[in-house]
């Protein structure tokens, strides 16, 4: 493994869970790890506007700038990147008719799940925005369960919404709360070891 050490803000062991999965998306030929979230925006969307506000959530979670090592290592870690650039497309099926759009976004969607997503580099994600009208888009956001759970992924796309709004009102400060490092995470845990082992 290989990095620029200037460009990396931590490195972390991966907890047990995350080698199972690990272990199990190495060995399958499916990865049963793939978690796509699906939403449907109603409302016009200001594209420049929502492309920004993912670069903002994905600085504000570490998990988003993370990639998973293992190749020629005593054991797997994950590594947080200080930025990293935002795999992001936007398809317009606007001006199609509805039969069409609907075998367009049938084709786009299992296309697009259909590939994989390369643990070993951030971010471990991939993010399109679909078009179907000028007041209805499809948000396709893909990830991996070893980084992302069904409740981070609200929390993050609570945060996306958020950064969105408030450029659009032109806000700088949005007073979210502030994210708990992975660091603090491990310290959690650890202590939730040394308390099982004393009882």
């Amino acid at each position: 493994m290989q990095l620029n050490k200037s460009k990396v803000d931590a490195i972390y062991p991966l907890n047990f869970l995350q080698q199972a999965l690990l272990f199990h998306s190495l060995q399958e030929g499916v990865d049963q790890g793939l978690l796509r979230v699906k939403c449907v925006l109603k409302g016009p969307i200001n594209v420049d506007a929502f492309e920004n506000a993912w670069q903002q959530t994905i600085q504000r979670h570490e998990v988003l700038r993370t990639s998973v090592h293992w190749e020629k290592l005593e054991k797997p870690v994950q590594v947080v990147h200080k930025e990293v650039s935002l795999p992001f497309a936007l398809h317009d099926l606007s001006g199609y008719s509805e039969p069409e759009q609907k075998t367009r976004f049938e084709e786009l969607t299992k296309s697009d799940g259909a590939e994989t997503l390369d643990l070993s580099k951030a971010p471990v994600l991939r993010i399109f925005l679909i078009r179907l009208s000028a007041d209805k888009h499809v948000l396709i956001w893909d990830c991996h369960h070893i980084l992302v759970d069904g409740w981070s992924a609200s929390i993050i796309l609570q945060d996306l919404l958020a950064f969105y709004d408030a450029g659009q009102s032109r806000e700088n400060a949005i007073g979210l709360p502030a994210v708990p490092s992975y660091k603090s995470y491990l310290g959690w845990l650890k202590n939730q070891d040394q308390t099982k082992s004393k009882t």
